[in-house]
């Protein structure tokens, strides 16, 4: 074997190594926990830091699922870094965030234990 054949067998190595390590994800880049939540403003909350927040949750790697008309707020599934950061604004508009769940006013019977 001659050298320019082993410089280009090394070549090919050291390229391919390189493209493994490159397609590996950064360090701190691992898929986070996501959650769904609920956001609620008080009435009196301008449009636009209910604009901010969902877009703060965007840029985070968020998705919004409803935006409320009842009442001011809105849901959405994100990272739960996410969650904190919204939390650790403190807004004085902000009234409570809740992980968004299946609520029921009573046990519901399981299709084993109904007789028909």
């Amino acid at each position: 074997m001659n050298i320019k054949s082993l410089f280009t067998v090394l070549l090919v190595l050291v390229v391919g190594i390189v493209g493994v390590f490159a397609d590996a994800a950064p360090m701190g880049s691992l898929k986070q926990e996501t959650k769904a939540f609920i956001v609620r403003y008080a009435s009196n909350t301008p449009e636009k830091v209910i604009d901010a927040a969902i877009e703060n949750i965007k840029s985070i790697g968020g998705e919004l699922m409803h935006r409320y008309t009842l009442f001011k707020g809105f849901s959405a599934v994100a990272p739960v870094d996410a969650i904190y950061a919204l939390k650790a604004e403190e807004s004085p508009f902000l009234q409570d965030i809740e992980e968004d769940q299946v609520v029921t006013i009573a046990d519901q019977p399981k299709l084993e234990d109904t007789r028909w």
